[in-house]
């Protein structure tokens, strides 16, 4: 959804919208949360909060365009690619984690081999819990 620029998210919210100056999602493996982070002005809370909505109905209803699809896997893949030349990705992708270890040809595969409709059956499970909406003041100092 979001995260790279490719991605629906970033293309709607900051490219076509103009309303964020970043936004990502992020899964957390360890909570089975998805978080979504927007660097927004405030006055556009609700507008992007909605569109965010909008996308997940979208991707609940598998409405997830081919092309960004694809590229997604690709992206994902070369960012497992990547750090698997670091050494510290590395440790912490293996052997700090609680995951059974699995190689990067087979890291490569799952990603490779995931569908649009597994995708959907994701986005079904999702549920709206928590906003943080964080702010801050003017200092005219700064």
């Amino acid at each position: 959804m979001g995260g790279y620029f490719h991605s629906t998210l970033v293309q709607l919210i900051r490219e076509q919208m103009g309303m964020a100056y970043s936004i990502s999602t992020d899964y957390s493996l360890r909570n089975s949360f998805l978080h979504v982070y927007a660097g927004i002005s405030i006055e556009n809370y609700e507008k992007v909060k909605s569109s965010i909505m909008n996308v997940v109905f979208d991707y609940q209803k598998g409405f997830i365009d081919e092309d960004t699809f694809n590229l997604t896997k690709a992206s994902m893949i070369n960012e497992l690619l990547r750090d698997a030349d670091n050494l510290n990705s590395f440790n912490a992708n293996n052997i700090f984690s609680s995951r059974p270890y699995r190689s990067i040809e087979d890291n490569v595969n799952l990603i490779k081999n995931v569908t649009k409709d597994e995708v959907v059956q994701a986005a079904l499970t999702l549920k709206l819990d928590t906003i943080y909406l964080l702010g801050g003041v003017k200092n005219e100092n700064i």
